[in-house]
């Protein structure tokens, strides 16, 4: 939960974008946001943005209410609003946990199959599964493959990704670390590597893992005193984030790229709070998770000087509002996640406020990769 990787053309464009600081960086720079309220359904009672692409489309789900007992996913976008997603057929629930630039958008429906939702066609698309009962799909990335798990025929849990062949999914089971029974791939950049966290008990022993075609699963650090982490997601530079337990408490981390080895980062919480996770990370090494004292708090961390900025400080128009978590964040910084309003908790789109000075230079972007997917139609 971002997770959203450039497709060729667009990955151009993003990539002078980053070189010339044309927007893709604004969070760096602005460190201010405007707060969009992405609703909930008629009949639901909470609604959280789970993944966000860098068109601006969002997906989630809305959650149980006094209307309903079952849970819908949607991708919204500033033109249509909420577009539901339909279950499979005969189906209660469905489950939006990313969406890719090409508009293609995965999760899970009845919350037991992996699912794919094609731009324009609420009817889901039904992965296949490792030969177990159960799978889910949780990113995708700009080529259309697919990371998540599946229950394998022991009924034991193997990190999965699905491929697409022309005329559907093809899916691989990518194993398990050593000594542990589970394995859930959560995030997967432009490389197709993997990354997510193996287990036989969560809550004691879970290992964070970084997959590669090139070197199979391998197990990602821990911070000092640490004996539990997770991964969540990785960028397309190799970066990973998510959580390490240490000497300290629970934190969130970020590994990077060292010349023989991942080095895990601790990116600290905010003032007065006990504990930390990163969600995703994007292409410019942006960092969006939740720091829990007293209450949740959505974050986003940029780099070493800048660090970790409560959500909260930085919003321009959100009287009322309490971001609890920053869960995706696209390639120009803009963050979904949710928040808390007159007691409900409802999705969330914050985009950034481009620095005094700045303004030229992000429309300047902006028109630049308007352009790149003017030359892709």
């Amino acid at each position: 939960m971002v997770r959203i990787r450039p497709r060729p053309s667009a990955g151009i464009a993003a990539g002078l974008l980053l070189a010339a600081g044309l927007g893709i960086a604004a969070p760096a720079q602005a460190l201010q946001y405007m707060l969009t309220d992405l609703g909930i359904a008629s009949g639901f009672g909470t609604s959280l943005g789970l993944g966000v692409n860098d068109l601006g489309q969002v997906t989630g789900v809305n959650l149980p209410g006094s209307g309903t007992s079952a849970s819908r996913g949607f991708v919204w976008s500033a033109g249509t609003g909420q577009q539901l997603l339909n279950p499979m057929p005969g189906g209660n629930d469905s489950y939006g946990a990313a969406i890719n630039n090409n508009g293609i958008a995965v999760g899970s429906s009845n919350w037991y199959q992996a699912a794919l939702w094609n731009p324009g066609n609420p009817s889901p698309i039904i992965l296949p599964g490792l030969g177990g009962n159960n799978s889910y799909a949780f990113d995708i990335n700009n080529g259309n493959a697919v990371a998540g798990f599946a229950h394998a025929p022991d009924n034991a849990y193997r990190a999965a990704l699905w491929s697409p062949t022309g005329s559907g999914y093809a899916v691989t089971d990518l194993g398990r670390l050593p000594g542990l029974n589970n394995a859930y791939g959560l995030g997967i950049n432009a490389s197709r590597a993997v990354v997510g966290y193996g287990f036989t008990n969560a809550a004691t022993d879970a290992r964070a893992f970084v997959w590669t075609e090139a070197s199979g699963m391998q197990a990602l650090p821990l911070l000092s005193g640490g004996s539990v982490n997770e991964a969540a997601s990785i960028n397309d530079a190799g970066q990973a984030v998510g959580f390490s337990d240490s000497q300290n408490g629970q934190r969130a981390a970020l590994w990077t790229t060292a010349p023989n080895a991942m080095q895990v980062f601790d990116l600290g919480l905010l003032p007065g709070d006990t504990r930390s996770r990163a969600w995703a990370v994007n292409n410019a090494g942006a960092v969006v998770g939740r720091s829990t004292g007293s209450g949740d708090r959505g974050f986003v961390w940029t780099d070493a000087t800048t660090g970790m900025v409560d959500l909260n400080t930085v919003l321009v128009n959100a009287a009322g509002w309490v971001v609890n978590t920053a869960f995706d964040i696209n390639n120009q910084g803009w963050i979904t996640g949710w928040g808390t309003i007159n007691g409900e908790i409802r999705a969330v789109l914050l985009t950034p406020v481009p620095a005094p000075g700045g303004g030229l230079l992000f429309a300047a972007g902006l028109l630049l990769l308007g352009a790149a997917r003017r030359r892709r139609v």
